[in-house]
């Protein structure tokens, strides 16, 4: 019995830390913009990246590689969408400009077996305006994924 409580001891928080929603903010956007580059550039391999405005506003500009989906127009189909997509051993980025949305998302995304889930509190603005260095911006619904 010795051997099962240690055993649990290490499985335990493993299957429980493995699991996690990495929070930055335009104070910790660092963290945030390095990581997401090195996925882009191709140095981590194994993300998505999800765009969660309106369709109409992603349109006018968005970070190139990016896909869109309209959470506020469809939230009973997202889970659906990514789990046909998307294996839930992806890395997925969430922006919005909302950030109860983005917390709900993410939240979402978790509770439904999603490990790693990095979100950008303060909006796509601000977002760009700490980034414009690292990101090509785009406009129209070509390659949005939608």
């Amino acid at each position: 019995s010795i051997y099962i409580i240690l055993l649990l001891l290490f499985i335990f928080p493993c299957l429980t830390s493995c699991k996690k929603i990495i929070t930055t903010d335009k104070d910790s956007a660092d963290k945030y913009i390095e990581t997401l580059y090195k996925y882009q550039i191709g140095q981590k391999k194994n993300g998505i990246m999800i765009d969660l405005r309106d369709i109409d506003i992603y349109a006018e500009g968005h970070i190139k590689g990016f896909i869109s989906y309209d959470y506020l127009k469809d939230p009973d189909g997202f889970i659906h969408y990514m789990e046909g997509m998307y294996s839930k051993a992806k890395v997925v980025f969430l922006l919005s400009d909302e950030s109860d949305l983005i917390l709900e998302v993410s939240k979402v995304l978790q509770e439904n077996g999603y490990k790693k889930i990095y979100i950008y509190l303060d909006g796509y603005d601000s977002l760009i305006s700490l980034s414009s260095d690292y990101f090509f911006i785009e406009t129209g619904l070509d390659n949005c994924g939608c």
